[in-house]
């Protein structure tokens, strides 16, 4: 049965068939305890098409603790068509909570926007922790997942042994299948379960069309700030083809990491900025751009940014549509 927390807000989805077409509906999806309904989407209207619609019910779970049955009502201009009762109820407890542990952060890919987040993708979730008393001392293991009606579709780990606070970061593959999934983090320390943390929803959004993006001769370099501070940047070139038999547009972005723990983040920092490749030295394109290329057509990407700590880096371009290069 799945699991939620007190008072956690929640969105049901349920595929609902009305014939004909054209007719002037509602559905309501509610909780039941002791034959009372005790928490409800309330009445969410639409317009029936004859075929199977995925209608949202957007509901806030109870705030007592206990098991309680799912009900789905559907009203066709206010009148009562059809009522269903779930073959799973809902159980609502309080989250585990670590006394050892305390979270000040949770966020992803430095610099990510919503429609990053693509089937398939690769994603870094932040974590920040402050380790309590002598957990310090602990090997904890924490666990990112992404759960759709109640399983695990997609999850990543990164390990410490606690000294501090600390941010880290795990790296997690979204799931295949678009959709709206629930972010649990659980916490685990000697291989036991000590902590399970509801973070909210994500959104995981499918690709519209397909890429018809090459990504040719990509390199980078580290070098000094051409300011003339003392600072490192990233210097990244790379010939952006499109592959295809069509003018298309797309969204292409800058990614880099510095290996595990760190994770991947969208460079944020534009030194320069020019459409001019070599024989301008420090040249560059914004890390995230829109490219519109006739077939056949080559983009010459340039970008001189983002100050760095002095470590090994690799990366990586990405585009809207899925699209990626080799990392390097």
């Amino acid at each position: 049965m799945p699991q939620f927390a007190p008072g956690e807000l929640k969105t049901a989805r349920a595929p609902i068939t009305v014939q004909p077409s054209g007719l002037s509906c509602q559905a309501e999806l509610y909780l039941v305890s002791g034959g009372v309904s005790v928490a409800t989407s309330g009445l969410k209207p639409f317009t029936s098409t004859g075929a199977a619609q995925d209608i949202t019910f957007p509901i806030t779970m109870p705030g007592a603790s206990g098991t309680y049955a799912v009900y789905l009502d559907i009203f066709v201009s206010g009148t009562l068509i059809a009522a269903y009762k779930a073959t799973e109820d809902v159980v609502i407890a309080a989250p585990l909570i670590d006394p050892n542990i305390s979270f000040f952060a949770f966020s992803w890919t430095s610099g990510a926007i919503a429609s990053d987040f693509l089937v398939n993708s690769w994603q870094t979730a932040t974590i920040g922790v402050s380790f309590l008393g002598t957990a310090w001392q602990l090997y904890y293991t924490f666990e990112v997942n992404l759960v759709l009606a109640g399983a695990v579709k997609a999850s990543g780990r990164v390990s410490i042994t606690g000294a501090g606070g600390a941010n880290l970061y795990a790296d997690i593959q979204m799931p295949s299948l678009p959709g709206v999934y629930d972010i649990v983090m659980k916490a685990y320390q000697g291989g036991v379960l000590t902590g399970v943390y509801p973070r909210g929803q994500l959104t995981v959004y499918g690709i519209a069309e397909p890429s018809n993006l090459s990504y040719e001769n990509l390199s980078f370099s580290i070098i000094r700030d051409p300011q003339g501070s003392i600072n490192i940047c990233l210097s990244v070139v790379c010939d952006i083809r499109n592959t295809g038999n069509a003018t298309i547009t797309r969204e292409v972005a800058l990614w880099y990491h510095s290996g595990p723990p760190y994770g991947w983040r969208i460079a944020t920092q534009l030194l320069y900025q020019s459409n001019i490749y070599p024989p301008i030295l420090y040249g560059g394109n914004a890390s995230r751009i829109s490219l519109t290329l006739a077939p056949g057509q080559v983009f010459h990407y340039y970008y001189v940014g983002e100050y760095l700590v002095q470590m090994p880096y690799n990366v990586q371009l990405r585009d809207n549509m899925g699209g990626k290069s080799a990392y390097v």
